[in-house]
């Protein structure tokens, strides 16, 4: 029912994005209203699992791992620079809305040199000035406000990247969570069945020597635990190396020396019924996108009002003099207060192309737009269809560990009263050992999967708005 619901929403969706893409450009401007948020050049904190979606999984040392990773890690550290880089980037863009002012002083030494042939009295002059400068251009079609709209929607696009930065770190160090645990448990099985062909190459040995077993019992035997022993080593090495992975994003040393629990966790909680599609409209990546459109639209507007004429108010002061104590002198000040309008009119195709390059960058944001907003819903369709498959495909195969298990104890069993060969001891081995290790691999993807399912979704299963609504009424 869910599925269906959230279908029936996206394509609602997508049909609205549709109806008002490329035709219509004033939408737009709508979206890019003036910033509301803090433009402070401080350090984002990270926030740890704001949504409070992994209290899905019945594992506690998983939420301090990723507040570690959100701590530590230096890829979320370039995220973060980023974000103040562009905050940065916006105050430049919007200082052309002030006036500016600028002061100066200098000073000359000039020396006069007589072509008559008599004697100057004064031959060298000094000369100091200072001075005063103010130019404001007025904003009388919008044009400025356009561009410090459009930075400021850059910064919302990187704040939103490195939300996005946050969001992905967490799931990455879950995910590589859950890769450890995994591989940990891979190595004690093929441990437990290196240990178990051992045991039974004793015995087979043994009656060789009787003469109860013919040669070829003891060859099959020893390369299956040759094999055992091949697999072992295998297994030691990717949990070694998926225990580097995790310290990485720890920040950690790569020393691959993490303890891991005996087993996976347990996912504690089902999908609820019917998903609102609007859940995905606070997915950071289409916030961004969404942004960066904003932007570019900001941006053709500008460059559609170039070709209009600017109106700038310049003013200057300022006093010269031959001595520095007569600086301060009000009789020797001179002031200056002007303004003109500059009118562009042939610029050899500049403008034009500025506009052409301009609406190309908003046809562009708003093909990339469309694209995330459909590969969100296929992330999403892609989790709900994949919950179901992987939790019967689990169900499977622990149905076919058990019964695998239960089949090589029969069968060696018979092998001991002569019953059975070794070929049917050796094959009921290995079906249990490839029985449990596709049992914990899909165990891990169907976790995994849940953090994907939550990635598509921005979130926990419960609309963030909603939580912090109720949370002020408190």
């Amino acid at each position: 029912m869910h599925r269906t619901w959230f279908k029936i929403q996206g394509l609602l969706a997508v049909m609205a994005l549709g109806c008002g893409a490329p035709g219509n450009k004033s939408h737009l401007s709508k979206v890019a209203a003036p910033p509301t948020y803090s433009t402070s050049t401080a350090s984002p904190s990270p926030a740890v699992d704001a949504d409070g979606w992994l209290k899905d999984f019945s594992d506690e040392r998983l939420p301090e791992l990723v507040a570690e990773a959100q701590r530590n890690n230096f890829d979320l550290m370039i995220s973060a620079t980023r974000l103040m880089a562009a905050r940065g980037t916006a105050r430049m863009d919007s200082s052309g809305m002030l006036p500016t002012v600028g002061a100066s002083l200098s000073g000359a030494r000039n020396k006069r040199v007589s072509t008559a042939g008599f004697r100057l009295t004064n031959p060298k002059t000094d000369t100091f000035d200072v001075g005063l400068d103010f130019a404001w251009e007025l904003d009388l079609w919008g044009r400025l406000a356009n561009r410090s709209r459009a930075a400021y929607a850059d910064v919302e696009a990187a704040q939103s990247d490195f939300v996005a930065a946050q969001f992905s770190l967490a799931a990455n160090t879950s995910k590589a969570w859950f890769r450890l645990v995994e591989a940990a448990m891979q190595y004690r099985l093929a441990r437990e069945a290196f240990e178990n062909f051992g045991r039974n190459l004793v015995v087979v040995e043994e009656r060789f020597q009787r003469g109860v077993t013919t040669a070829l019992d003891v060859r099959l035997t020893r390369a299956s635990l040759s094999s055992a022993e091949s697999t072992l080593k295998l297994r030691e090495r990717e949990r070694g190396e998926a225990a580097r992975a995790l310290e990485v994003l720890l920040g950690r040393y790569p020393t691959g020396g993490l303890e891991v629990p005996e087993t996976l966790p347990l996912i504690t909680r089902p999908i609820p019924g019917g998903l609102p599609a609007e859940l995905l409209q606070r997915r950071p990546d289409l916030v961004s996108a969404e942004r960066r459109l904003a932007a570019s639209d900001e941006r053709f507007q500008d460059a559609n009002k170039n070709r209009f004429p600017s109106l700038r108010l310049t003013a200057s002061g300022g006093t010269s003099s031959a001595a520095l104590e007569d600086l301060l002198d009000p009789n020797q000040n001179v002031w200056r207060l002007a303004s003109g309008i500059v009118q562009p009119l042939l610029q050899g195709g500049r403008l034009r192309g500025e506009r052409l390059r301009a609406d190309a960058r908003l046809q562009e944001q708003i093909a990339i737009y469309s694209r995330t907003v459909l590969g969100a819903f296929q992330e999403v369709e892609n989790a709900l269809a994949n919950e179901l498959l992987l939790q019967e495909q689990e169900t499977a195969l622990r149905s076919a560990s058990e019964e695998s298990r239960a089949a090589e104890e029969i069968a060696w069993e018979q092998y001991g009263r002569g019953l059975a060969d070794i070929i049917t001891v050796l094959e009921s081995q290995r079906r249990h050992v490839t029985a449990a290790a596709s049992l914990y691999t899909v165990s891990r993807v169907r976790l995994q999967n849940r953090v994907d399912l939550h990635l598509a979704l921005g979130g926990d299963f419960a609309p963030a708005v909603a939580v912090h609504e109720s949370e002020t009424n408190e």
